[in-house]
C-alpha cells in the first residue's frame, strides 16, 4: 500500500473540523488558541507537502476572509470561528473547491435552519454552522478523491 499524502492531508483537515464542529455545538464557540494552531498545521501542510503556492493559497483565503467581513459587519451573527475554519479549508484546496465546499455547509445548514423558523423563535436561535463545513468538506473531497 502507498503512502498518499494529499489524501493524509486531507484527512487531517477533516478530523480537525470535525474537532472544532464539536467545540461549537458544546460551547457555541470554538477555542483560538486550537484554531490558530489548525490553521498553522494546514498552511504548514498547504506548502510542504501539497506544494500549493502563496498566490493560490492567497486566493483560497477569500471565502473565508469575506466571511470573515460578514460576520463583522452582522454584528457576529456569523462566527468568526467559522470564517476562519474556512480558511483552514482553503489551505489545501484551491479557490473553486473552498467556494463549493461553502456553498455545500450553506445548503445543507438550510434544513434546520427552516426547521428552527417555522418551529418559530421561542426556542434555538442560531445553529453551529462548523458541523455543516465539516459535511460540506468530506462531501466535495469525497468526489475530488474518486
Amino acid at each position: 500500500m502507498e503512502f498518499d499524502a494529499e489524501l493524509m492531508c486531507y484527512i487531517t483537515i477533516v478530523i480537525f473540523l470535525v474537532v472544532l464542529s464539536i467545540q461549537d455545538i458544546l460551547k457555541g464557540s470554538v477555542n483560538a488558541m486550537t484554531m490558530s494552531a489548525f490553521i498553522l498545521v494546514g498552511l504548514l501542510l498547504g506548502f510542504l507537502v501539497l506544494k500549493v503556492s502563496w498566490k493560490d493559497m492567497c486566493v483560497a483565503f477569500v471565502p473565508g476572509v469575506c466571511l470573515l467581513l460578514a460576520s463583522y459587519i452582522f454584528g457576529n451573527s456569523i462566527g468568526t470561528g467559522d470564517a476562519c475554519a474556512l480558511m483552514l479549508v482553503g489551505t489545501m484546496n484551491g479557490i473553486r473547491e473552498t467556494f463549493t465546499i461553502f456553498c455545500t455547509a450553506l445548503a445543507l445548514s438550510l434544513i434546520p435552519a427552516a426547521f428552527l423558523y417555522i418551529k418559530g423563535k421561542n426556542g434555538r436561535k442560531t445553529i453551529p454552522f462548523l458541523p455543516f463545513l465539516c459535511a460540506g468538506t468530506v462531501i466535495v473531497l469525497i468526489g475530488k478523491v474518486r
